[in-house]
C-alpha cells in the first residue's frame, strides 16, 4: 500500500516563485494519510476535473507570444525532438508515450484546411482549434505547473506495492472518453490560434520543454507523491506524466470524432 502525503496547490504566487512555461504554483503539505491503490473510475474522473479546473487554468508566458504573433518554432524544440527519438534514460518509456501522443495528434490534424479548422458539430462542442488550445494549456499546466513543482518537494512516498494496478490504470483511463468531463470557464479555449500551423508551434514549444524535463531532471519521479486536493487519493510524479501523456491522446480522439461528424466540411 502507498504511503503518501497529499498537497494542494494554488494561483496565488508567492514571491519566491520562479516563472516556469506553466502557471506556478506553490505545493501546500498537509497531513500525510493512508492511500488504497488506484482502481475506480469515479476517483480518475474526479482526479481530471480537479485538475482541469486548477492545475490549468491561467496563461502562459506561451500564450502571450502566441497572442502576439511570435509562431516561429525555434531550432532548439526540433534538436530535442530528434534527441527523444534516440533517448535511452531513466525514463526512456515516458518519452516514448510523449512520442506516440505527439505522433496522434499530428495525424489527426494533418491536412486540416481552414473551414475544417474552426468547424463545430453544434455550439456546445469545440472546434478541432479549440481541442488544440486545450491540448497545449493543459500541458503548460501539468508538467511545467504541477509536476515541476512536486519533484521539487519534498521525497516521501512508500515505494511499496499497488503501483503497477495504479499506472495501469492511470494510463487507461486518462485516454477514455466514454466519461466526457466539461471544463471549467478558465480552461475554455479563447481562439488564439488562428491556424493549425500556429498551434503545431506552439504545441512542439511546449511539447521541447516537456521532453527536456524527462530527459535532464535527476530527481525519482517515484519519490515524489501529490494531490491536487485532499480528496483526491494522490499520485507519483511519473503517474502525472503518463496522465498528461494520455490527455493529449484523449483529446486526439475527439479530434477525430469532429471530423467524422456529417456536417464536417469537404476539402
Amino acid at each position: 500500500m502507498l504511503i503518501a502525503i497529499s498537497v494542494f496547490f494554488h494561483f496565488k504566487l508567492p514571491s519566491d516563485s520562479k516563472p516556469g512555461y506553466g502557471p506556478d504554483f506553490r505545493l501546500l503539505p498537509l497531513h500525510p494519510r493512508r492511500t488504497q491503490p488506484f482502481s475506480t473510475m469515479k476517483n480518475f474522473t474526479a482526479i481530471i476535473t480537479l485538475l482541469l479546473l486548477s492545475a490549468c487554468g491561467g496563461e502562459s508566458a506561451n500564450y502571450d507570444r502566441a497572442a502576439e504573433g511570435e509562431y516561429a518554432t525555434d531550432q532548439a524544440d526540433h534538436d530535442m525532438d530528434a534527441v527523444a527519438d534516440t533517448y535511452s534514460g531513466q525514463y526512456a518509456d515516458l518519452v516514448a508515450e510523449f512520442n506516440t501522443s505527439a505522433e496522434i495528434l499530428m495525424a489527426a490534424i494533418d491536412g486540416v484546411s481552414g473551414d475544417q479548422w474552426t468547424y463545430r458539430e453544434s455550439d456546445d462542442r469545440w472546434s478541432i482549434a479549440e481541442v488544440c488550445e486545450h491540448i497545449i494549456m493543459a500541458e503548460q499546466g501539468i508538467v511545467g505547473g504541477f509536476v515541476t513543482n512536486l519533484v521539487n518537494s519534498e521525497a516521501i512516498s512508500d515505494s511499496t506495492g499497488g503501483r503497477a494496478e495504479m499506472d495501469a490504470g492511470v494510463r487507461a483511463l486518462s485516454r477514455d472518453r466514454s466519461d466526457p468531463v466539461k471544463t471549467n470557464e478558465k480552461m475554455e479555449p479563447k481562439g488564439i490560434y488562428e491556424t493549425p500551423e500556429q498551434a503545431i508551434a506552439a504545441f512542439e514549444e511546449v511539447r521541447a520543454q516537456t521532453l527536456e524535463f524527462l530527459m535532464t531532471t535527476d530527481a525519482d519521479l517515484r519519490a515524489h507523491t501529490g494531490s491536487i486536493a485532499p480528496e483526491i487519493d494522490p499520485m507519483d510524479a511519473y503517474q502525472w506524466l503518463i496522465f498528461a501523456a494520455g490527455h493529449v491522446e484523449r483529446h486526439s480522439a475527439q479530434i477525430d470524432q469532429v471530423k467524422a461528424h456529417e456536417g464536417y466540411p469537404a476539402m
